[in-house]
């Protein structure tokens, strides 16, 4: 039984500021950027730091079964960190994993914490009461508003049992 390319679809994870989850979309593997995007929003591969361009097929932009990508509105995010009564800034794509923001605070550029202390440490929003998943995009803790947010480090026993 032939098929058309164009009757294929593929399932990809997408992440956005309406949630800290990804959702799993179905959409066609010949369709366009722009065909994911409502209104003043862009879409990044995941980890990467420039908005796809809006007109590119899927397939050109690198978008492939399973793929993860974000959608927002935030062309960055600037992350505040707050450990110990002292706080540090940066910047960061949308579609950058909560992982690698974790690395930068409790790395040389951050907090600077021992490398025996790093895995007992971990995020949560202020006032929150569980970890943040780190393979969470920074641009998931956005506000729709607001391109800023603040995350709190804070030693994992806390929450522990």
């Amino acid at each position: 039984m032939p098929s058309h390319e164009s009757q294929h679809t593929i399932e990809i994870y997408v992440h956005s500021d309406s949630g800290h989850d990804p959702d799993l979309v179905e959409v066609a593997s010949d369709g366009r950027v722009k065909d994911l995007l409502s209104e003043g929003e862009s879409l990044w591969l995941e980890d990467t730091n420039e908005a796809l361009p809006d007109e590119s097929s899927l397939p050109e932009a690198g978008i492939v079964r399973r793929t993860h990508v974000h959608r927002g509105h935030c062309p960055t995010v600037k992350v505040h960190v707050r450990h110990a009564g002292t706080d540090i800034h940066g910047e960061f794509s949308p579609a950058t994993q909560v992982v690698r923001v974790f690395r930068w605070a409790t790395g040389p550029k951050g907090f600077k914490l021992p490398e025996a202390q790093i895995p007992k440490h971990g995020f949560v929003l202020p006032g929150g009461d569980e970890l943040l998943d780190l393979r969470a995009h920074a641009g998931s803790l956005v506000s729709k508003i607001r391109c800023v947010v603040t995350i709190d480090l804070v030693p994992k026993e806390r929450f522990a049992g």
